[in-house]
């Protein structure tokens, strides 16, 4: 499955939507400190990394998804795609300057009645269903002086389902905005780099943060961690997800300290699966254990609107809170203005994933989106069709959705994402998770022009030639150069140790492709 629904300029008219619909406001002057060529915008999960929380691949519905019956989709096969993609290119020689018309895609008949519906509704009869439309009832924080948003992959490398990431108050006078800092007690330490760090020890680095049930809760499926660090020590963690009708779906990160509205409620219901011997004994017992392992409980119940849940980590500099429309069409999906546009939205795991902010009452709405700064909150989805911009997957799509779940799962970092900063539409991003085509794990960053092959925007990038791009990333500098092929679907990448794209580059020997 190579596309969804209709395209018109996806990610340009996303972005004009969202910042007409963004409410007015003071900047968030934290935010507006955050530097242009930001590495990467928020630790790694934890929970993530040790599988607590689900993946930083695509993120299924827990357990119901998996068995559930499905309905129809629209399916694109390969070469409709091809025939059909948005990209209109005129030739790219040396010294070309690629052009970019945007149309509709073809209408496609829809498969028979069995086909796999890949964002199929839990199935879960007991759950009421969504109102429409939809939206929050209570904030899911109360603001006070120092938090602080920012928009983006984080330490992920391919989109995700929470890239609207929370910073909380710090508990001294610095940015919270190296979410890739791993929490240590002490600014001596070395910090762990990579995409899955274990912190070296732990602290409190941020203020906890009471955070509230958005929305009527009637369904849950928690886990907690106990996670290890580099010196011996351990911590713990929560994460999961809401249920708040029979299709959509909140999803909580680096949170911990259970209220004891919930913990009254976990009373009543036990561990319902055991992943380590830390989940035996009674609920108190299970909470105050410091074992390695993790225990999870899913169940249905009934938590109102308002509810005090759970208290951010502040082991970190905030905590992941994302929002996924289960039970939508891709069509369904790119109405909602911070959607944008997926090729393969069931192989991604911001393929249901949508702006939560955008959702909350007034004020809290307008108050939250201000935090962002100059910032947009979105698109989370920014393929655009017969060009380089968007998603890149380590192997080729098939043309229908796989009925088994695994079979769509996709490491993200074997993936690239070429994309747009949420600020600067000026300013373009390649977000690398593995160094085997010349660039290591980052993110990346150059500001784009308007003729020539050097350093065009990544939806300007259409087959016929080679492109490079000079980019940087903390104190590294490189170009890389990307060309795709005629049908759009591969896109060959290398980075090269060189600080200019002089004339007369050419791939070498590590050179990998992608394909969509």
């Amino acid at each position: 499955m190579r596309a969804h629904g209709n395209v018109a300029k996806p990610i340009a008219q996303a972005r004009a939507i969202l910042r007409s619909m963004k409410a007015g406001g003071s900047r968030h002057t934290a935010c507006m400190r955050l530097p242009r060529r930001l590495v990467a915008t928020v630790l790694v999960a934890a929970l993530v990394s040790t599988g607590c929380i689900g993946s930083s691949e695509k993120t299924e519905v827990p357990e119901a998804t998996a068995t559930t019956a499905v309905t129809a989709v629209t399916v694109v096969t390969a070469a409709t795609a091809a025939t059909a993609a948005t990209a209109t290119p005129t030739q790219v020689l040396a010294t070309a300057t690629p052009t970019t018309t945007v149309t509709q895609m073809a209408d496609t008949p829809k498969p028979s009645g069995d086909a796999v519906f890949w964002n199929a509704p839990t199935g879960d009869r007991s759950l009421p269903a969504c109102d429409k439309p939809f939206r929050f009832t209570h904030p899911i924080v109360e603001l006070t002086n120092g938090f602080q948003m920012w928009f983006g992959p984080g330490s992920h490398v391919a989109p995700h389902n929470h890239m609207a990431y929370w910073g909380t108050p710090g508990l001294q006078e610095e940015e919270l905005n190296n979410p890739d800092k791993s929490p240590s007690n002490s600014d001596d330490e070395k910090v762990v780099q990579g995409p899955t760090p274990t912190p070296i020890s732990v602290s409190q680095q941020s203020e906890r943060v009471q955070i509230y049930a958005p929305a009527d809760v009637f369904k849950v499926d928690l886990r907690r961690a106990v996670l290890e660090t580099q010196d011996g020590g351990t911590y713990v963690e929560w994460g999961g997800y809401l249920f708040l009708c029979d299709s959509h779906v909140v999803m909580l990160g680096h949170v911990d300290q259970p209220s004891d509205e919930l913990v009254e409620v976990l009373r009543e219901i036990g561990p319902a699966s055991v992943e380590s011997r830390n989940c035996s004994g009674t609920i108190d017992e299970v909470l105050e254990s410091r074992m390695v392992g993790r225990c999870r409980w899913n169940f249905n119940t009934f938590i109102p609107a308002g509810t005090p849940l759970i208290l951010s980590s502040g082991y970190f500099a905030g905590f992941d809170f994302g929002l996924q429309l289960v039970g939508l069409t891709a069509e369904e999906l790119q109405k909602h203005p911070s959607y944008g546009y997926s090729m393969t939205p069931w192989r991604v795991g911001s393929g249901n994933a949508v702006c939560p902010l955008e959702y909350f009452p007034e004020p809290y709405r307008t108050d939250y989106l201000a935090l962002l700064g100059a910032a947009q909150c979105g698109p989370f989805n920014q393929d655009v069709p017969g060009t380089a911009m968007g998603h890149w997957l380590p192997t080729p799509s098939p043309d229908e959705v796989p009925i088994r779940p695994d079979l769509r799962e996709v490491d993200e970092f074997q993936t690239v994402w070429l994309f747009e900063d949420s600020a600067d539409p000026t300013l373009h991003m390649l977000k690398v998770g593995d160094d085997s085509y010349g660039l290591g794990y980052n993110q990346y960053g150059f500001t784009t022009r308007e003729t020539g092959p050097v350093n065009r925007r990544w939806d300007e990038v259409v087959p016929g030639g080679i492109y490079c791009a000079e980019v940087e990333a903390d104190d590294t500098r490189a170009v890389v150069l990307v060309e795709l092929t005629a049908d759009g679907l591969s896109l060959k990448i290398e980075g090269l140790d060189r600080t200019e794209c002089n004339d007369g580059l050419s791939f070498g020997n590590q050179v990998r492709t992608f394909y969509r």
